[in-house]
C-alpha cells in the first residue's frame, strides 16, 4: 500500500512549479471523455427520434448540441495536450536539475566510479524516456474513465447489450494484463 503513495509523493515533489497543469489534467481528460461518449449518443438520438420520427426541429436542436459537444471536445483535447505537455516538460526539467545537483554533490571518488558516458546517458537519454513516459500519463487516466463512461452509456441504451460489453471488456482487460506482465 505504501508503494503507490511513495511514487505519488515523488511525482508531486518534482512537479513543483507545474502542479496546476498536473491538477488540471484529470479535469481535461474527464471533459474529453464525456464529450467522446456524448457525441455518439446524440447521433443515435438524431437517428432514432429525429429521422425515425421525422422531427426536423429535434434534428436541428440535437445537431446544434452535437456541434457544441464537438467544439467542447476539441477545446478539451487542446487543454489536455497543453496540460500534459507543460507538466511533463516541467517534471522532467525538475528531475534533470535534481540529478545534476546530485552529481555535483558526489565526491571525486564517486564520480570516478561512474563513466562519463554513463553520466551523460543518465542526464540525457534517461530523461528523454522519463519525459515520454510522463507524456503518456493521461492515457492512464483516460482509459478507465472512458471504459466506465461507455459502460454507463451502454446501460442507458440497452441493459442486455451492456452485459455483453462488460464481458468483452473484462476479457480484453485480462488479456492486456497478462501481456503486460509477460512483457515486463
Amino acid at each position: 500500500a505504501g508503494y503507490p503513495m511513495k511514487e505519488l509523493r515523488v511525482i508531486w515533489k518534482y512537479s513543483e512549479g507545474y502542479r496546476i497543469a498536473l491538477m488540471l489534467l484529470p479535469l481535461t481528460v474527464i471533459a474529453d471523455v464525456c464529450m467522446e461518449v456524448l457525441i455518439p449518443f446524440l447521433m443515435s438520438d438524431i437517428l432514432n427520434q429525429g429521422i425515425g420520427g421525422q422531427k426536423i426541429d429535434y434534428i436541428l436542436k440535437t445537431g446544434i448540441s452535437m456541434a457544441s459537444a464537438s467544439v467542447f471536445l476539441t477545446l478539451a483535447g487542446f487543454a489536455q495536450s497543453y496540460c500534459i505537455s507543460v507538466w511533463s516538460a516541467g517534471f522532467t526539467k525538475n528531475l534533470r536539475c535534481a540529478l545534476f545537483e546530485k552529481v555535483q554533490a558526489l565526491s571525486s571518488s564517486d564520480i570516478d566510479s561512474f563513466t562519463s558516458a554513463s553520466l551523460i546517458t543518465r542526464m540525457s537519454t534517461d530523461m528523454k524516456k522519463k519525459k515520454k513516459a510522463t507524456g503518456m500519463t493521461h492515457s492512464l487516466i483516460k482509459c478507465p474513465i472512458l471504459i466506465i463512461s461507455t459502460i454507463i452509456m451502454t446501460f442507458r441504451i440497452s441493459r442486455r447489450l451492456s452485459w455483453l460489453f462488460i464481458a468483452v471488456t473484462t476479457v480484453f482487460a485480462a488479456v492486456i494484463f497478462v501481456i503486460s506482465k509477460l512483457s515486463r
